[in-house]
C-alpha cells in the first residue's frame, strides 16, 4: 500500500483468460513452478520477479533467456509505473494503482476473473459500416478465417497483419511484420497500448475498436464474435442502460 493506494496487476495469459493480483506482499514470483505467485506453463521456472524496495516496486527478470519486455525493449531491471504494460513471452502484466477504499479487506494475492464487451467498427475498405462485438482476449487481422482471427477482405493486407489483444480498459495493438504495415494516426507502428478506444489503419481498412459498458447479467453472448455483421444486427445486441 502506498498512502490512500493499492498496487494491483492485471495479468493476461496467452489463453485470453484474466487475474487481479493485489500486491500486499514485498515479493512476487513469476514462473511456471506451481507455487509461484503468478504462474503459467508458458514462462521459465523462475521467470521474474516483482518486488518492493527503496519505497519503489520494481521487476527483474530472474534467468537470462527469460523474454521481459517494455514497448518492446528487452528489459533486464525497470521501476514499474501506473500503467505500465510487461510482456514475459505471451504473458502480458499491467501494473495499475487503485485508491484504498476499493478494497476494504485485501488478501496479499488475490486472482479474479472479469469480462469487458468491446465494439470494432469499420469505417472505411470493403467492411466500412460494419461492426463485430468482441470480449476479452487476442484477436488476429488478415486475410483468412480461423479461431480468434478476423478476416478482412482488403488486399493491401498481410495475411497475419496485426495482433488485437484486449483486457479490460486496455487495446494492445502489435503489428506482425505485415508488409503495409500497421497505423495509428499517421504513424507506422509496431506496437501500442490505448486506453478504452482507438482507431487503426491496415492496408486501405480504417477501423475503430471501443469499450461499450452494459452490466454483464444482461449481456447476450454472440455465438460467433468473429464474424462481421451490420450494424442492424449489432443494434439487436444491444441492451439499454440501466435507469
Amino acid at each position: 500500500m502506498d498512502g490512500q493506494y493499492f498496487y494491483q496487476l492485471k495479468v493476461l495469459s496467452p489463453d485470453g483468460s484474466i487475474r487481479k493480483v493485489l500486491l500486499q506482499q514485498e515479493r512476487i514470483a513469476i514462473g511456471s513452478r506451481h507455487h509461484a505467485d503468478i504462474t503459467d506453463p508458458e514462462l521459465f521456472p523462475d521467470h521474474a520477479e516483482i518486488r518492493y524496495e527503496s519505497g519503489e516496486w520494481v521487476i527483474e527478470r530472474n534467468h537470462p533467456r527469460a523474454p521481459v519486455s517494455f514497448l518492446g525493449i528487452t528489459i533486464s531491471l525497470k521501476k514499474m509505473n501506473h500503467g505500465d504494460c510487461i510482456h514475459l513471452g505471451p504473458v502480458q502484466i499491467t501494473m495499475y494503482r487503485i485508491p484504498a477504499e476499493a478494497e476494504s479487506n485485501p488478501s496479499p494475492v488475490r486472482s479474479e476473473s472479469i469480462k469487458t464487451h468491446y465494439v470494432l467498427q469499420f469505417l472505411s475498405g470493403a467492411c466500412k459500416g460494419r461492426m463485430l462485438i468482441l470480449h476479452e482476449g487476442t484477436y488476429t487481422l488478415g486475410r483468412g478465417s480461423g479461431p480468434g482471427r478476423i478476416d478482412i477482405p482488403d488486399p493491401y493486407i498481410s495475411k497475419n497483419n496485426t495482433r488485437i489483444r484486449l483486457s479490460d480498459s486496455d487495446i494492445m495493438i502489435e503489428d506482425l511484420g505485415s508488409a503495409n504495415g500497421t497505423r495509428i494516426g499517421s504513424g507506422r507502428i509496431n506496437e501500442a497500448r490505448a486506453v478504452n478506444t482507438c482507431t487503426l489503419t491496415v492496408g486501405r481498412t480504417r477501423m475503430r475498436v471501443r469499450i461499450v459498458s452494459e452490466p454483464e447479467g444482461k449481456r447476450r453472448e454472440d455465438p460467433d464474435p468473429t464474424r462481421i455483421r451490420h450494424p442492424s444486427h449489432y443494434q439487436r445486441l444491444r441492451r439499454s442502460p440501466p435507469r
